[in-house]
This record gives structure tokens, sequence and C-alpha cells, in this order.
């Protein structure tokens, strides 16, 4: 398995591999650029208590807070634009290594996106799972 995983490293340079690791790596943050940009929008568009230092302090822990749960989305999100291109992918590792196999079956798009929602939710239920822990990272 270890030898698995050194070769498929090996490949990374590959352009039918390289491309869809670029695009959703770009992907997932233009996704989490846009979400906290649209949370501080909303966060800055508001008027939460009458006293300006107070009401300007609270709208910047709440940006900090919008940008650490895009921090905790990153892996959930990434995960979800990743399994759209493993057909791809795989279809590149099999080529290469397993030449004489038949090829695979074609996975329909339904069962493609359950299998990737399943996935990115529990990606996104371990991390929120790891939350504490993650907390108590940022102050020891």
């Amino acid at each position: 398995m270890f030898s698995d995983f050194l070769s498929s490293l090996g490949q990374l340079g590959e352009r039918r591999i390289r491309g869809p690791l670029l695009l959703s790596l770009a992907g997932s943050v233009a996704i989490l650029f846009l979400l906290v940009a649209g949370a501080n929008a909303f966060l800055f568009s508001l008027s939460y208590v009458e006293w300006a230092w107070l009401d300007w302090l609270l709208k910047l822990v709440g940006g900090a807070g919008s940008l650490l749960l895009a921090w905790l989305m990153f892996p959930a999100i990434a995960t979800l634009l990743q399994s759209f291109f493993l057909e791809q992918v795989a279809a590149a590792v099999e080529a290469r290594h397993y030449p004489g196999q038949p090829p695979p079956r074609v996975q329909p798009w339904g069962e493609m996106i359950v299998a990737t929602l399943r996935f990115a939710g529990l990606v996104l239920v371990v991390n929120l799972l790891m939350l504490p822990f993650y907390l108590l990272a940022l102050f020891i």
C-alpha cells in the first residue's frame, strides 16, 4: 500500500492529474473566499450596539469567526470538489499502472453525487467534532 502511495505521488506531475487537483483547490479557495466575503459584508452592514467602538469590535470578532469557520470547512469543500474529478484521475492512474485491466464501470452522476455528499458530510462532522481540540490548540 505504501508503494502504491509513492507511485501515485510520482504521478502528480502529469497533466491528467495535476489539472483536476489544481482546479478543485482553486475552486475551494474561491468558494470559501466568497463565503467569507458574504458573511463579512452581512456582519458589517448591521449595527449591534450603540457604542461605535464596541460595534466595531463585535464586527471584527465576527469576521475572525467567519475566517475560522472557512478554515474548518476547507477540507469538506475541497473533498466535495475533488470527488467530481475522481473518475478522470482514476482513469489516468489505471492507464499508467494497470494497463492490462479491463476498463472500470462508469459511475452514474446520481451515484457519484450521493457518495460525494455523504463523504463531504462525514468530513464536516469530523471537523465539527474536532473543533474543541482546534480551539484548544489555538490557546496553547
